[in-house]
Parts: structure tokens; sequence; C-alpha cells
């Protein structure tokens, strides 16, 4: 038995049958599509609500608003379902996940004031209603505001520091200043002044060549 001995089960692939080669066929003139229109034509598909070509509905009623996507998403917590959470000295959303009050852990979570809390509890998310808040807090317990979760601290690759104009004028000072330094370390006096010598001693030959090349009387000498 080898690959090419394969076959598909009987019935499971057929011929094409070919349309529109004439009368004979059985399918020659029309090709089953019925008399010439709009529907027989290859190339249009007609899509949930097409009206014939008129102005759809979709389209002919006025909208209003729109829908934001920098909006922010939270996964809602009631305070009634905290109440299952009496074991746990501490609620973080790791616990809320396992507990399967939440579907995601990298999302934002709020607690609700929906119900009533009958334990005293360290909730930590990253917003709480006012009523949910005033009865963790009545009940002895911490409502505690996550500033960032998981995947914003993901993608935060570089801190950015606040500083100010006076800060800024100062590190720019000091970076002037670390490279002054390095320079004077760089080039020390004493190649200066060699550096120096060389170049007046160079102005001062061509100094000498140029007065040698010159007449030493300029013009005519008089007759006396």
């Amino acid at each position: 038995m080898k690959l090419y001995n394969l076959l598909p089960p009987y019935g499971r692939k057929h011929k094409v049958k070919r349309v529109g080669r004439g009368d004979s066929s059985g399918m020659g003139n029309t090709s089953g599509r019925g008399n010439p229109g709009e529907k027989s034509r290859s190339g249009r598909v007609h899509y949930l609500g097409f009206e014939g070509g008129q102005m759809p509905l979709y389209r002919r009623l006025p909208k209003r608003g729109f829908t934001s996507l920098a909006k922010e998403r939270y996964q809602e917590v009631n305070l009634s379902s905290l109440n299952d959470l009496k074991d746990e000295k501490e609620i973080t959303p790791e616990i809320l996940y396992k507990r399967g009050l939440i579907k995601k852990v990298g999302e934002k979570i709020k607690i609700l004031g929906k119900g009533t809390l009958e334990t005293t509890l360290t909730v930590k998310a990253h917003k709480f209603s006012g009523k949910a808040k005033e009865e963790i807090v009545e009940k002895g317990g911490k409502a505690i505001e996550i500033t960032a979760y998981p995947t914003e601290i993901k993608s935060r690759k570089l801190e950015t520091k606040q500083v100010t104009a006076a800060e800024h004028i100062a590190e720019k000072e000091e970076k002037i200043k670390q490279k002054t330094k390095e320079v004077k370390v760089a080039k020390p006096k004493k190649e200066k002044e060699e550096k120096i010598e060389k170049k007046s001693k160079a102005i001062k030959k061509k100094e000498s060549i140029k007065t040698e090349d010159k007449p030493k009387t300029k013009g005519k000498k008089k007759n006396k």
C-alpha cells in the first residue's frame, strides 16, 4: 500500500459540469440562471440590506454619537461576591482570577457596591465605587487602589521622569564642565607650548625668506 494507491471514498469527488457550451450539454443557453438579468451576471453579490440599488435603510437613518476607541474598560466585581473569599486576608487580581470572578488578570478591575459585605477584607483593585469603598472601610478593611496593572508595566520600557527647568539647566552645565575637563586632560600644557613654538618658528622662516627675495633699495638711485 502506497500513497498513490489511496483514493477518496466513492461519491466524494465528481467532475464539474461544464456550463454554457451549447444546447446539447443540458445547461447551454442560460446555464441554469434563468433569463438575462442582474442575477444571471457574475460578480455582483447581493449583500444583507440590499434594496435593488436604491439608498439602503442603514444609510437613510440618522446617526448620533460615536464609540470611543480609548475607552477604559473594567472587569466588574460586586461586594456580595467577595463574601465567598473569607479565608483570604488580602484580595488581589490573581486571587479573583483563581476563584473565577474575573476573566483576565492583565485587565483593570472595578469593585461595585451591589450587595453587602459581611467580612473584613483588604481589597486591591484599580477602581472602587463610592458605596463599595465606604462599606469596606466600615467593616474594618482597606480599599487599596492599584496605580498600574501588568500590561501597562510591560508596555512601559522607559520610565519618564518629571524634571524642572532649573534641574535641566544644571544637568547641561555639568555635562559641559565634564567635557572641558576631558579636553584639558587630553591636551597637556607642554604639547600646547611645543605647538606654539613650532608655529612661531615657521612664521619667522617665512618672513626671512620674503625679506631675502626683496631688493634692499626701492626705486632708482638719485645722482648727486
